[in-house]
């Protein structure tokens, strides 16, 4: 029997333990995917780099999971020398914000794109943070952060909790002690207060919300959004870009090259919560390939 067509990245972890049942239900509706497969489990991103680098020239490497899991995939692709070599989603995730962005809404489009896809380039953003050197969709401080970091905890059962402290979050002015610098220009200081600073790579957020323009898929030429009052950024959230005219954001930073932010608070990147630091990100313009409806 020759090599296996499709090479499946699953994360059994996505989806808050949902995936496992998500993916059996997709290879049992496309048995020809499934006769053709093989799967890799994602248990962290050494296991991703390890079955990159078993990878045959032939073979469509799919992301089975959500954000995170395709982010992974991305850093093992970089770190190997193969971001030329392109990959597609099966989304499987929560919010699935790349999966929406580049039109697959569905287990049934993933299926058609393994078939009749077509490879187009895509945008990512490079940071110095250790053990995540490609963000893929956003990377931001203040309440995204916070709300990445309850997720956490709302995994862990304790519901009440996570409600009572989101709903706080919404609503107030966290950031402080943060700087933010773009391409030379300084635009956040240290002495003022935001409610939420972040740098977009794809027109979607979570659930496919569109919230920035986009002049092809995958490419949404970055954004830098700094929201320093809530209503700025959930007039943004909820009308779009275009649409968000009276209560317009701090600054939207297009087509920006080198970003670094400084922070003692939380950041998130690609929806994973983390310590705050010195983060430099760079645009890296149709820098993977990426197979899309």
């Amino acid at each position: 029997m020759g090599a296996s067509k499709y090479l499946f990245f699953f994360n059994p972890n996505a989806g808050y333990g949902k995936a496992a049942w998500d993916f059996d239900n997709f290879l049992s509706r496309n048995p020809l995917i499934a006769r053709n497969s093989r799967t890799v489990a994602v248990s962290g991103l050494e296991s991703v780099v390890a079955g990159v680098q078993n990878c045959s020239a032939e073979q469509i490497i799919i992301s089975a999971g959500g954000d995170g899991t395709a982010n992974m995939l991305a850093q093992a692709l970089h770190v190997t020398g193969n971001l030329c070599k392109p990959f597609t989603l099966l989304p499987l995730g929560t919010g699935n914000a790349l999966a929406h962005s580049i039109g697959i809404h569905s287990q049934d489009i993933a299926a058609h794109v393994l078939s009749e896809g077509k490879i187009r380039s895509m945008d990512v953003m490079l940071t110095d943070y250790p053990g995540k050197s490609i963000a893929l969709i956003s990377v931001s401080t203040g309440f995204e952060a916070i709300l990445m970091g309850h997720r956490e905890v709302w995994r862990k059962r304790k519901i009440l909790k996570t409600v009572f402290s989101v709903m706080g979050a919404a609503f107030s002015r966290s950031i402080r002690e943060t700087s933010v610098v773009i391409d030379g220009q300084q635009c956040c200081w240290d002495s003022a207060r935001y409610f939420n600073i972040g740098f977009y790579a794809q027109p979607c957020l979570a659930f496919g919300r569109r919230i920035f323009t986009s002049n092809a898929v995958a490419c949404v030429n970055v954004r830098g959004v700094v929201s320093d009052t809530p209503i700025a950024y959930w007039c943004l959230i909820a009308k779009g870009e275009k649409r968000c005219e009276n209560f317009q954001p701090r600054g939207i930073f297009r087509e920006w090259s080198t970003a670094v932010i400084a922070t003692s608070g939380a950041v998130q990147i690609d929806g994973e919560p983390l310590d705050g630091r010195r983060i430099t990100l760079r645009h890296w313009p149709q820098a993977m390939k990426i197979m899309v409806p």
